[in-house]
């Protein structure tokens, strides 16, 4: 999945802060899930 994530991102160029931004939002709501999902276990 990351290579084809990187494939698409190096063959259509686009602004580097759209990127960033995309990749920022990706890892927090990734965290956010490893997190709920943790808390989540530890409650049950």
């Amino acid at each position: 999945a990351l290579v084809l994530l990187w494939e698409h991102v190096t063959a259509r160029p686009e602004s580097p802060a759209a990127i960033n931004r995309a990749f920022f939002l990706a890892n927090v709501i990734f965290s956010l899930g490893v997190l709920v999902a943790v808390v989540g276990d530890l409650w049950l």
